[in-house]
């Protein structure tokens, strides 16, 4: 590349300047001989490669965190609210409710009464404990799909990582 600019003054030379013929510069007056210069370097923009890959896999965490978090909360209202019921209605007592097996045979109205009243009681401990299976196993779906989302993340960012070690490394010169 050959500099057309005055070094004392960076004036552009006149038109019709030839590499390696002198001419007087038109800022400053100094003579200027044109020369091979070696080219100068532009600075690279920043690229994606340059940010920071952790932010970006902390901000990825958060994200998911708190999507995983609504998800869980969206997918076991309706199943804390029964669940809750529940336990307003019975208190800690609906989880020793008995099955009160066959129903009693005869007219004895009583019995009868008994019976529906231990039968309704049990069907409330059934409901309310699998309404806590429900809410437990649906906290360990998401819970080891968050895990897994995070591993898979923890991978990538250190995948970048080691892609953009490698990118800055010296390269030795070939023979």
């Amino acid at each position: 590349m050959i500099e057309f600019t005055c070094p004392e003054c960076g004036a552009e030379a006149p038109v019709g300047t030839r590499a390696g013929v002198p001419y007087a510069c038109p800022g400053c007056g100094n003579p200027v001989l044109p020369v091979r210069c070696a080219a100068r370097a532009v600075p690279a923009t920043p690229t994606a490669a340059a940010r920071p890959a952790w932010k970006l896999a902390l901000l990825a965490f958060v994200v998911l965190g708190a999507a995983y978090f609504g998800l869980y909360e969206l997918l076991t209202a309706e199943a804390k609210k029964e669940r809750d019921r529940l336990l307003t209605k019975h208190g800690p007592a609906v989880t020793a409710f008995a099955d009160p097996g066959d129903p009693p045979q005869g007219g004895d109205a009583a019995s009868l009464k008994t019976y529906v009243v231990a039968h309704e009681n049990y069907e409330d401990r059934r409901s309310y404990e699998s309404r806590v299976s429900r809410i437990d196993a649906m906290f360990l779906a998401l819970m080891l799909a968050f895990g897994a989302q995070s591993v898979f993340t923890a991978i990538l960012l250190a995948n970048t990582a080691l892609r953009m070690r490698k990118a800055s490394a010296p390269r030795a010169p070939r023979a």
